[in-house]
């Protein structure tokens, strides 16, 4: 079985926040993180992780 976690979001409402969500630093670890390892945690092991094309481009420019 396969998770997908659709990470393709703005976080407009998170104003002033202006990064991605699913990058949002959480108890030391990203929002993603935390989820991957609940997933593997429950014996999931397959992952796709859907990205909005802008926010990936963006997160190139700044890394």
């Amino acid at each position: 079985m396969k998770v997908i976690f659709l990470c393709g979001g703005n976080g407009k409402r998170m104003h002033p926040i202006t990064e991605d969500k699913f990058l949002l630093d959480f108890l030391g670890n990203p929002l993603l993180q935390h989820q991957i390892e609940m997933a593997q945690e429950a014996g999931l092991r397959h992952f796709v992780i859907i990205g909005n094309p802008q926010n990936i481009e963006k997160n190139r420019k700044n890394n």
